[in-house]
């Protein structure tokens, strides 16, 4: 399985846009499209989406599309942020780790002289 969600995306608009937007016959089209050949009693969308192999199980849900580059975009928003978070937690962790060890540091000599 691909986690590509340009690829579904795309698969699932050109799932809407053939199953909804070409609905002429096959028959009329057998001399010239060779997928209509296949599936002629089908609507010329739906025989490209077997041909293509581009149907999906979202069929007739128009929102997915946006949803998953949504989805997807919030995601990596939150790993983005997440990392930035980290680095700025580990750089004032290193910060007060330097100022503990010179007090330390400075404790020691103190307490010795």
């Amino acid at each position: 399985m691909q986690i590509n969600p340009i690829r579904w995306a795309n698969i699932s608009f050109c799932d809407q846009q053939f199953s909804y937007g070409y609905k002429e016959s096959c028959i009329k089209y057998l001399n010239q499209l060779t997928f209509c050949k296949a599936n002629p009693e089908m609507a010329s969308g739906k025989a490209y989406l077997i041909y293509a192999e581009l149907v999906t199980s979202v069929s007739g849900k128009p929102y997915v599309p946006y949803m998953i580059l949504i989805g997807w975009t919030l995601f990596a928003l939150l790993m983005a942020l997440m990392f930035t978070m980290w680095k700025f937690i580990q750089a004032h962790f290193m910060v007060i780790w330097k100022i503990l060890l010179s007090q330390a540091d400075t404790n020691l000599w103190s307490h010795q002289s």
